[in-house]
């Protein structure tokens, strides 16, 4: 005679005489004739009952797995979560030590938005090909493996531009760079918790950030130089 028993995994088989409750957790369950049970049959699986046996409670099925559906779920949110903050602080410091950056992208986002779009796409699409072939070239392909792992992080530059370019359209007249960039990433993040709009969010403002980053940086390239004043040569006296 048992008072209770309790199995968590593995298979289980009572065959005499249990007081109170029977719970088996991951494992086939056989209660065999003649067994007895005065309490509840808790099973992960359809328990086998065989003709005599007696229980006396109520015999219930729980499940131990987690669904799949909630799962996803869950990890597409950690994912979200995880790459908010990753963007956020990646955000920051680039506005808190390279604070010029948000008048080149002011001027690149108003003057030559065309531009922008265009050379973005040409950098986002074009740059996984180039890896590709790099690897194909045998002596190439350290520089194709590098090329392929700094993506991710190129990409991503590109979406903080992006979101920083997002928030100056909308923001024009504000002072503060860091509301700006907030505001756009704010917008995006957002998008990002819909399934496949915030993919296609995810795309097409990393391809407007390089594009942004791209004329931004050669215009600043571009930019002349102030000529320095040369002092007039003293006269020689004669």
């Amino acid at each position: 005679m048992t008072k209770s028993v309790v199995v968590f995994d593995g298979p289980t088989e009572i065959s005499g005489h249990v007081q109170q409750d029977v719970f088996v957790f991951n494992g086939p369950v056989t209660v065999r004739s003649g067994a007895q049970i005065d309490g509840d049959l808790v099973t992960s699986e359809s328990p086998t009952v065989e003709p005599g046996a007696t229980v006396s409670g109520q015999q219930q099925r729980v499940s131990t797995r987690f669904d799949a559906g909630a799962v996803g779920v869950a990890s597409r949110f950690a994912w979200w979560l995880g790459y908010s903050i990753s963007t956020l602080i990646l955000g920051l410091l680039i506005l808190l030590f390279a604070p010029g950056l948000d008048g080149a992208i002011v001027r690149a986002v108003r003057e030559r938005i065309g531009a922008d779009i265009g050379l973005g796409a040409l950098v986002f699409f074009l740059l996984p090909i180039v890896a590709v072939v790099f690897l194909v070239i045998v002596v190439a392909i350290p520089l194709g493996l590098f090329l392929l792992l700094a993506l991710a992080l190129l990409y991503t530059v590109g979406y903080v531009a992006g979101a920083h370019a997002i928030g100056r359209l909308l923001l024009k007249t504000t002072p503060s760079r860091f509301l700006a960039f907030l505001l756009g990433w704010g917008i995006l993040r957002l998008l990002g918790l819909i399934p496949v709009v915030g993919g296609l969010a995810w795309v097409l403002a990393s391809i407007f950030g390089l594009g942004v980053l791209w004329v931004a940086s050669r215009r600043a390239a571009g930019a002349p130089t102030p000529d320095r004043a040369i002092p007039p040569t003293p006269a020689t006296p004669a």
